[in-house]
């Protein structure tokens, strides 16, 4: 796992601000693991977590903005709200994640894992999901314009905004 220290500052305003339990932001800080944790409005911009594990944590709110999770576990996680334009999530676990109205848009969520996923309301604009795996997801009311979705997986059980087609978008049905 390789992760960087280079969010102390915005990690040092979280705590003034007490946007997150301190004793969560030490753990996570320390080993990189974060396992249920309430981190919500955290402001962790920046953040390098390569294969981080922050399964079940409370982002909701968060700024996650240009933030590496390269293959973190996060699945499970809140993400509702989250601000999470321009990270890198390239072959992450964002199964079962909450992304309900997050701001996405520029993020690398190639290859990431987004099994049943919420994402109704969130802004992907222009956001690399080449070859993500959505089956079951849920993208309605998602804003895909410029999304690159080519290769993508989906099911019949993810459901579109209205008037999306997924054939159109190079995406790959799986039975």
């Amino acid at each position: 796992m390789k992760w960087q220290r280079s969010w102390w500052i915005g990690l040092g305003l979280c705590l003034l601000v007490a946007c997150g339990r301190s004793a969560d932001l030490q753990t996570l800080q320390t080993t990189g693991r974060c396992l249920n944790c309430q981190l919500r409005g955290a402001q962790l911009a920046g953040l390098t977590l390569e294969g981080g594990i922050l399964t079940g944590t409370n982002l909701a709110g968060a700024n996650l903005q240009q933030a590496v999770l390269t293959g973190a576990d996060l699945r499970r996680v809140n993400l509702r709200g989250a601000n999470l334009q321009g990270a890198n999530l390239e072959g992450a676990n964002l199964g079962e994640a909450d992304l309900t109205g997050a701001n996405l848009q520029g993020a690398n969520l190639r290859q990431a894992n987004l099994f049943r996923a919420q994402l109704q309301g969130a802004n992907v604009q222009g956001a690399d999901l080449r070859q993500a795996v959505l089956f079951g997801a849920d993208l309605t009311e998602t804003q895909l314009t410029q999304a690159d979705l080519v290769g993508a997986n989906y099911s019949d059980s993810t459901q579109f905004p209205p008037g999306f087609d997924p054939v159109s978008q190079l995406m790959e049905r799986v039975k």
